[in-house]
This record gives structure tokens, C-alpha cells and sequence, in this order.
């Protein structure tokens, strides 16, 4: 479902959270910014590898 909620609009998110418990709102809410960090660190890291 993670996996969905991550690829489904925003508008989807947000509807689901509402009928989801607070705390699996903040699991989502954490695990979808930890994908966001992840794919920005894998672009830094990618840029010095294309440059060199």
C-alpha cells in the first residue's frame, strides 16, 4: 500500500490519511520524504560520477 500511496496523486494521499489513525498518517508522511531524500541523495551522487 506504501508503495501505492507513494505513486498515487496527492488529492489520493490526502484522503486516505484522513480515514487512516494519526499515527499511520506520520508513517506515510515519513516514509514518502525518506523516498524523496534517497532518489535526491542517488542524483548527487550520480552527477560527480557523469563528471568525472
Amino acid at each position: 500500500m506504501l508503495l501505492k500511496a507513494a505513486g498515487a496523486p496527492r488529492d489520493g494521499l490526502e484522503q486516505r490519511d484522513s480515514s487512516l489513525p494519526r499515527v499511520e498518517q506520520k508513517a506515510v508522511r515519513t516514509s514518502s520524504v525518506k523516498v524523496v531524500h534517497v532518489s535526491c541523495i542517488n542524483e548527487k551522487v550520480m552527477i560527480p560520477v557523469k563528471e568525472s
